[in-house]
């Protein structure tokens, strides 16, 4: 192809990071077509270069990482159609002329794909048909809110449910809509109650089957509150469409349908959302404004119709404005206020919380439970008596003794501890719920009543929830396990149990368990002696790992996959570069799993970018920390203190040079595996996109067993370009050799305290003291 005939306009397009033999072909047929079509604007001269491109890329066959060949581009297909929602027809036209000049095997993907974006236009045609019929009545901008939401509970019930067909999707808008209708003021409706029948009217759609769908949407919906993916004020399907919770759900929506997009997958978010969004996952930073009310002059618009008021009129004919949909964002304030509201709310619901307990296990097992619970809140007891947490000692205590005379009040108490009281109703409620609600599901409750480590485990979550709840930070996450005689891996079993035992846990508490969740993933699970190397060594040797572990190891894989690709995005690396360094990320945690005894995991996952990335481009140390600063908090001289052995720690960059390219130059210089892996699980074919984790909690890590082999450090000329010889955080390093001993045990389980635990005299200050009903003072 001369210069003369080259597409100029691929400037226009610096969003396809495509290669050059695909951009090559994607001109020719560009050309091809142009010479049917004639004279074209610079709008569609770019839609048909976007559609030449799509076609052009299904017939690239793309060697992985990992040996294997897939058909087709890594890009996704609605990159390729950007701009959809005003020129879809336009692209679907160009991609149906492209048919006529294209190889068959090609042509069927494209007929497929054009199938299926027609499947979606028609079922937004039916949506939008029953909105407008609808007529909601409202604020214009809560409304359009409310039909992105419906819009984004249609289709991801439908990619959840892996639905293809149209008649499918009809009942499913309906039952969506039916759910939504039921929720709202009937007022605010032209449709008239039952739904059904005027809904099945619109759609043409059988009323037995449609009554069959609204139950199983509603029981997935129930679902989704449940695992947190959607947020309801009252804790029902109605509250999901609530105002002050219906922002959040549309951005939990959106990024649990992109969890689920695949590469060959058209993004049906364009057909409904205003604004283009980013197509990779990102750390959430929006934070929604409160607007104030329009005026004109110095009268209130209202929203009502006006009702012929005037200077005469009573008080009682002058109707009140519909509550507002915005709320203001919430604040350390507001979060502790909530926080303390839910937790009071929770403690006076339950009058006497033992009566429950033993209501729902046999006595020998509520005996045994209740002498399980005083032990270790008489080792709480200790470490709060010698913090001056909850006692007269405490900060606020001795500021109310000093300045209000409670003096003969205190007194009474001196030998109380309100915070352990406190725990003691806070656990005995929670235990009591767990258990009832398995009693519901299947008759295992008195097998969880029996399991000391689940026992100490949400024992362990609720004293962790109350030092959040009175923002005490004098103890920390691991003096908690200790106090309670649990370990990491045990308290990341019981995480969903906990958070499960009432819907109306505030978002900010969950939240915090996310993060430990995180903490516990990315470091405490791959400290030496971790419980979870019983379960490495396990695998390694062929035995099938049990389901816990099994998803302990998916977790792992699924939050190391979406740092990779948040952390890739941020450095604009290309697809194929982030393939590789997946792929060799994968290798380390089959292969090379001891380099994480002791160490963190992203440590892991900064090295790795920046290995493969000095032989693909060109992206240094700083760079790469500067990213990842600006995504994530990071504690003090985390960078700087990289583990090497028990003396011994170094900088990030002389840990790589030390150790990490040691062990990893194999694996990243060979560009992937070449045998089967050593842990399966740990090491999936499948590409980086395809890990992403689900929005919701769950739990897992992984620990190493194996001795890092003595290799000589020594570089060759082959492995020459991977060592960090131009960056340092410090002088030049010395070569150490590792020693890490994979055969200590897990210590026995027994609530004890640590010695600089007790040195600690003071309570951090938290919320401000108040005086409660029956004069018990904080």
């Amino acid at each position: 192809m001369t210069e003369a005939l080259r597409f100029d306009l691929w400037d226009n397009l610096y969003d396809l990071t495509i290669d050059e033999n695909t951009k090559q072909q994607s001109e020719e047929l560009f050309f091809k077509i142009k010479y049917f079509e004639g004279e074209l604007d610079e709008s569609k001269t770019l839609i048909l270069m976007r559609c030449c491109a799509l076609v052009s890329s299904q017939n690239t066959t793309m060697t992985t990482i990992d040996g294997g060949e897939i058909k087709g581009s890594y890009i996704n297909i609605s990159s390729f159609l950007k701009g959809t929602p005003t020129d879809l027809s336009t692209y679907l036209g160009y991609l149906e002329k492209l048919i006529l000049h294209i190889p068959d095997h090609i042509g069927v993907i494209i007929k497929e794909l054009i199938r299926k974006i027609e499947i979606s236009t028609i079922m937004h045609k039916k949506f939008v048909e029953i909105w407008d019929k609808a007529e909601l009545k409202g604020n214009d901008e809560f409304l359009a809110s409310t039909k992105q939401f419906l819009w984004l509970l249609v289709i991801n019930i439908k990619s959840t449910l892996k639905i293809n067909s149209i008649f499918e999707s009809g009942y499913l808008i309906i039952a969506v809509y039916n759910t939504a209708f039921c929720s709202f003021d009937s007022h605010s409706l032209s449709f008239s109650l039952p739904y059904i029948p005027e809904l099945c009217k619109i759609m043409k759609a059988s009323i037995e089957q449609t009554k069959s769908w609204v139950e199983n949407i509603e029981t997935l919906l129930t679902d989704y509150l449940q695992k947190g993916h959607l947020c309801s004020k009252n804790g029902h399907l109605s509250g999901m469409f609530s105002g002050s919770v219906l922002n959040k759900n549309i951005s939990l929506l959106s990024s649990t349908y992109q969890s689920s997009l695949n590469q060959d997958d058209f993004d049906e978010r364009d057909l409904i959302l205003i604004k283009q969004k980013i197509r990779t996952p990102q750390k959430p930073r929006c934070i929604r404004v409160s607007k104030p009310h329009e005026i004109i002059g110095k009268v209130l618009k209202w929203d009502e119709p006006n009702n012929g008021l005037n200077i005469s009129s009573k008080l009682n004919e002058v109707s009140l404005p519909p509550v507002s949909p915005f709320i203001p964002p919430p604040t350390p304030m507001t979060m502790t206020m909530e926080l303390n509201n839910w937790f009071v709310d929770l403690l006076d619901s339950v009058t006497n919380p033992e009566i429950l307990l033993k209501q729902i296990v046999p006595d020998y097992l509520y005996e045994g439970l209740l002498l399980r619970r005083n032990d270790m809140l008489e080792s709480t007891k200790k470490v709060f008596d010698q913090r001056n947490i909850g006692t007269k000692n405490a900060l606020g205590m001795m500021f109310i003794n000093e300045n209000f005379e409670m003096q003969e009040i205190t007194s009474k108490t001196s030998d109380q501890n309100t915070r352990v009281e406190e725990l003691r109703n806070f656990f005995t409620i929670v235990i009591g719920r767990i258990l009832l609600k398995e009693l519901e599901k299947l008759p295992n409750s008195e097998t969880l009543a029996r399991n000391e480590e689940f026992n100490r485990g949400i024992y362990a979550c609720c004293l962790e929830a109350l030092l959040y709840l009175h923002s005490v930070v004098s103890i920390n996450f691991e003096e908690v396990l200790d106090i309670c005689g649990s370990s990491p891996f045990e308290f990341w079993k019981v995480i969903n149990s906990f958070l499960q035992f009432s819907n109306n846990i505030p978002q900010s508490l969950r939240r915090h368990y996310r993060e430990i969740e995180i903490k516990i993933i990315s470091s405490l699970a791959w400290r030496e002696g971790s419980k979870i190397n019983q379960a490495i060594r396990s695998l390694i040797n062929g035995i099938q790992e049990p389901n816990e572990t099994s998803l302990f190891l998916r977790r792992v894989l699924s939050h190391c996959a979406n740092r990779i690709l948040e952390l890739s995005n941020c450095l604009g690396l290309a697809e194929m570069v982030r393939e590789e360094i997946w792929s060799a990320f994968k290798g380390l945690l089959s292969e090379k799993t001891e380099l994480l005894v002791n160490r963190h995991v992203d440590h892991m996952i900064v090295c790795t970018i920046y290995a493969v990335c000095k032989v693909n481009s060109s992206v240094s140390f700083k760079q790469i920390i500067e990213k990842y600063r600006q995504l994530y908090l990071e504690e003090p001289n985390f960078f700087k203190k990289v583990y090497i052995d028990e003396e011994t720690s170094e900088d990030i960059i002389n840990f790589y040079n030390l150790e990490y390219i040691r062990v990893m130059k194999e694996v990243i210089m060979v560009k992937g595996m070449t045998a089967k892996p050593r842990i399966d699980i740990l090491h999936p074919a499948s590409p980086l996109r395809s890990s992403m984790p689900i929005q919701m909690i769950s739990s897992g890590v992984i620990s190493s067993i194996m001795k890092s082999p003595i290799k000589s450090p020594f570089r060759t000329p082959r492995s020459e370009i991977l060592w960090a010889t131009s960056e340092s955080f410090s002088p030049t390093p010395k070569f150490v050799s590792q020693k890490i001993n994979f055969e200590s045990g897990q210590p026995i389980k027994k609530p004890k305290i640590i010695a600089n635990i007790l040195q600690v005299r003071q309570e951090d200050i938290g919320p401000a003291p108040s005086l409660k009903k029956d004069n018990s003072l904080n």
